[in-house]
C-alpha cells in the first residue's frame, strides 16, 4: 500500500461486516480481548464512518464497543441506536437523556463498564483505516509485555483532503516527558485497561490525551507501531479543537496543564506535578505577546494555577523570558 501523505485524498472508510461474519474466527462466548471507547456529540455526518471502523475490523479475538452520545439532537444518537440494534452483541449504546460535557465525559463513564483486557479509543468523527487496525496494535501490546500502550500513527484530514502527518517513532519511556511530547490522538492508542481515575476537576482539563498519557507512562513505556496504518483525526467546523485560534487553544492547554498538575501532586508525584507546571509555562511564553489575553481568559486557574507554579519554577521563567528577548 503506497504511504499515504500531505494532499493525498482522505483515506476511504472500512465497510462494516455483519456480526454474524464478524465473530465468526472468535471462540463460542469468549471474553472480548478489546473495550473500543467511542464519545459522540452531534456527529450524523460522521458517526458511520467510525462504527463502520470498528465492525470492519478483522480478528481471532473478540471485542466490543461502547458508544455514548451525549444527547445530540443532529439524528446521531438514532444513528448509533440503529447499529446497536444490528450489532447487539457487539455494540453497546449509551444514549443521554441531557447533555452533561464537561463534567461528565465518556472515557471515565464507559471504561468501568469495559471487559476487554485492552481498551481502544475513537471519537464519533475520526475513524480507523485498516481492517487489521487492532489486530496489529494488540499483537503489539502482547509482543512487549512491558508496554502500558501502543499507537499508530495518524494522519490529519479536512475537507477531503490530508492536512498533516503525524509519526512519532520514539515512543516514551519516562512519563516525566508526556507534557514535553507531541500529541498523540487518543483514536491511535490501544492500551492495556488500566483503571484511569476520573480527576475531580476533570471538567477543566480539556487536553484529556495528555492526562491518559500521563497515567499510561506511569505503568510502563508508551511504543509507536510505525509500520501500522494510520488512523484519521478529522478536523471540522463542529469540532472541540478544530476552530479554536491558536491563542484559544494555547489558554485551554495552559488551563489543562495547570489542573492535571494539581492532579498529581495530590497523589503524591510531585516530579511529574512539575513538568506539567513548567510545561504550562512554556506554552504560555510561546504564545506571546497573546499571554495577556490567556492569562485574562484563565484568571481563576492563572491566580490559583500558574501563579504558584511560576513561584516554583521562577529560575525556569527567567531562563524562558531571556531567550524571548
Amino acid at each position: 500500500m503506497r504511504r499515504l501523505g500531505v494532499g493525498d485524498p482522505a483515506p476511504s472508510p472500512l465497510v462494516a461486516s455483519p456480526e454474524h461474519e464478524l465473530s465468526a474466527a472468535w471462540e463460542a462466548h469468549s471474553q472480548p480481548a478489546v473495550s473500543i471507547i467511542c464519545a459522540t456529540y452531534q456527529h450524523s455526518e460522521f458517526i458511520s464512518d467510525a462504527l463502520n471502523g470498528f465492525l470492519g475490523q478483522v480478528t481471532d479475538f473478540a471485542f466490543e464497543v461502547l458508544v455514548r452520545d451525549d444527547a445530540s439532537d443532529d439524528g446521531t444518537a438514532e444513528i448509533v441506536a440503529d447499529f446497536a440494534e444490528r450489532y447487539p452483541g457487539v455494540v453497546r449504546a449509551v444514549l443521554e437523556p441531557e447533555n452533561t460535557w464537561p463534567q461528565q465525559q465518556a472515557a471515565f463513564l464507559l471504561q468501568p463498564q469495559s471487559r476487554g483486557e485492552f481498551i481502544a479509543y475513537c471519537e464519533g468523527d475520526d475513524y480507523w483505516t485498516d481492517p487489521h487496525h487492532l489486530a496489529t496494535l494488540v499483537a503489539e501490546l502482547r509482543a512487549h509485555p512491558e508496554a502500558s500502550a501502543v499507537y499508530c500513527p495518524t494522519v490529519n484530514i479536512a475537507r477531503g483532503r490530508i492536512t498533516l502527518r503525524y509519526e512519532y517513532k520514539h515512543g516514551v519511556h519516562d512519563p516525566l516527558l508526556i507534557p514535553h511530547f507531541p500529541g498523540i490522538p487518543l483514536g491511535a492508542i490501544c492500551a492495556r485497561n488500566i483503571p484511569v481515575p476520573a480527576p475531580p476537576m476533570r471538567h477543566r482539563i480539556r487536553a484529556l490525551d495528555r492526562y491518559h498519557l500521563s497515567t499510561w507512562a506511569k505503568a510502563g513505556p508508551i511504543l509507536p507501531v510505525p509500520h501500522a496504518a494510520p488512523s484519521v483525526y478529522r478536523l471540522h467546523e463542529g469540532g472541540q479543537w478544530s476552530p479554536l485560534t491558536e491563542k484559544d487553544r494555547a489558554a485551554l492547554v495552559v488551563d489543562s496543564y495547570i489542573w492535571i498538575a494539581e492532579w498529581w501532586r495530590d497523589q503524591g508525584d510531585d516530579a511529574l506535578a512539575g513538568e506539567f507546571e513548567r510545561a504550562a509555562i512554556r506554552r504560555l511564553l510561546n504564545a506571546l505577546p497573546e499571554a495577556e489575553l490567556i492569562a485574562f481568559r484563565c484568571r481563576f486557574v492563572f491566580l490559583r494555577g500558574v501563579g504558584a507554579a511560576i513561584l516554583r519554577h521562577l529560575s525556569d521563567l527567567r531562563r524562558a523570558i531571556c531567550r524571548h528577548r
